[in-house]
């Protein structure tokens, strides 16, 4: 999995092996910062403070979806 974080603030997703990627999509999140990821093996959980700075977001992503906990 590979996360990346774009000027305007928005997170992109893509995930692949064997050097072979899928194209990036955009999760829908804007985010201050790179998040900090932490996985299982179906399973990648992202925390970053949001844009105001004032809370931090936590998005579960699981096969192609990623959602706001």
């Amino acid at each position: 999995e590979i996360f990346a974080l774009d000027a305007k603030g928005k997170l992109w997703r893509t995930s692949g092996a064997n050097r072979t990627f899928e194209p990036f999509h955009v999760i829908d999140a804007s985010l201050a910062e790179a998040p900090t990821a932490a996985g299982s093996q179906n399973r990648v959980e992202l925390f970053a403070r949001t844009k105001d700075n004032e809370t931090i977001a936590h998005l579960s992503c699981e096969g192609d979806h990623c959602l706001e906990r």
